[in-house]
């Protein structure tokens, strides 16, 4: 028994695995409601925000214990900040939007039938 299910607005499918079934339907929903996806449902766990935190944080702290100079343990300080950033704030917010234009573009199956 196969489980049928919709790969873009004009195309269904249909799969044995119940694995490819269930990704199908999480994209679906992501697709449906873009404003509420959580990103770090997807991420490993040595990947969320609190081990991005933690990670960072050790690094910092790790640079001012070995060196005690702030000229060194700065620099390393606004590197662990910019990553901080792109991944804690700009990186989830890139992909809601990525998500958002996705659906608002029509799919190439319809802009080709036109």
């Amino acid at each position: 028994m196969g489980f049928l299910y919709l790969v873009s607005p004009s195309t269904w499918t249909v799969s044995n695995d119940l694995q490819t079934y269930a990704w199908a339907i999480k994209q679906q929903n992501i697709m449906n409601n873009p404003e509420n996806y959580d990103v770090w449902s997807e991420k490993p766990p040595w990947c969320q925000p609190w081990t991005i935190l933690l990670t960072g944080s050790v690094i910092i702290a790790t640079s001012w214990l070995l060196f005690h100079q702030w000229w060194l343990s700065l620099p390393v300080a606004a590197v662990i900040a910019l990553w901080w950033w792109y991944f804690l704030l700009a990186y989830p917010r890139l992909v809601r939007q990525a998500i958002a234009m996705e659906q608002s573009q029509p799919s190439t199956s319809q802009a080709n039938s036109d």
